[in-house]
């Protein structure tokens, strides 16, 4: 009798280490409620709009799909070296201005950063990069929270900033 509840007692050791092992699944996985689930969202090449805080750089939203005003339209892939001039064109990332007669910004080629100023800037989307951006707002200097990946929008709410810096990841 002493054997068996050995067993069982063992048995149920087993069953406890796997629900454990389960539950650490579940949470670190994508599709849980935790925080990785937004940043591989927005990381990946899906086209998706991201809204961002222009006072902190916070997400507010992800939402699937491109704006109508969107220039991306997946073109196929990076020239070799980093870029900027006022061309948004297939692929390439771009920094829309808010208001005319300022020219769009595009970026893209290799990895690297761009320092601006670039006024009067509004929403920006990545085209076939992933990228950050960073802007001046009331004052304040401040950086989208994160990247966001390829064939991504990211929303100012209308805001109009000073872009400092564009990052191609």
């Amino acid at each position: 009798m002493a054997r068996t509840g050995r067993y069982n007692r063992f048995g149920v050791g087993l069953v406890s280490v796997a629900l454990a092992a389960l539950g650490w699944l579940l949470i670190a996985s994508p599709g849980s409620a935790a925080g990785p689930a937004l940043t591989i969202d927005i990381l990946s090449a899906t086209p998706k709009t991201v809204t961002a805080s222009p006072v902190t750089g916070e997400f507010l939203s992800v939402k699937p799909g491109l704006p109508p005003e969107s220039t991306d339209r997946l073109a196929t892939g990076p020239t070799p070296m980093i870029g900027t001039n006022t061309n948004c064109s297939v692929g390439r990332a771009c920094w829309h201005p808010r208001t005319p007669p300022y020219p769009n910004q595009a970026f893209y080629g290799a990895p690297g950063a761009v320092t601006g100023p670039w006024s009067h800037r509004g929403d920006y989307e990545s085209g076939d990069y992933t990228v950050r951006g960073c802007w001046t707002y009331q004052g304040n200097h401040t950086c989208a929270s994160a990247p966001i990946g390829p064939h991504s929008y990211l929303s100012l709410g209308g805001a109009t900033v000073t872009g400092n810096s564009f990052r191609i990841y």
